[in-house]
């Protein structure tokens, strides 16, 4: 999935990241991700930001989150970094 990350105070600034799947729920304002944990797949990481997205425009291969400051933006990609590492080792260490 591609993630492009935005900032409505910085329009010309856009980055984009190659994630595993990302999933928002918009009633709580929270991204969560896969990360099994040997062969249980229910495991998620989840965000905790003291900030919601500005917007959230996704299908199953793009989602394009748009942030209000440069901080939100630099905190979703540092989260999004992170959780695509919890991700990449728990299908590394899947067992079966």
């Amino acid at each position: 999935m591609i993630v492009t990350i935005s900032c409505s105070a910085l329009p010309k600034r856009n980055v984009v990241i190659d994630s595993n799947t990302l999933f928002y729920d918009a009633d709580q304002h929270i991204f969560s991700m896969i990360r099994p944990r040997g062969d249980d797949w229910l495991q998620t990481v989840r965000s905790s930001f003291d900030f919601s997205p500005a917007s959230v425009v996704g299908s199953q291969l793009a989602m394009t989150v748009t942030l209000e400051t440069p901080q939100q933006a630099y905190e979703f990609e540092e989260w999004l970094i992170f959780a695509n590492q919890e991700a990449d080792e728990g299908y590394r260490t899947m067992r079966g």
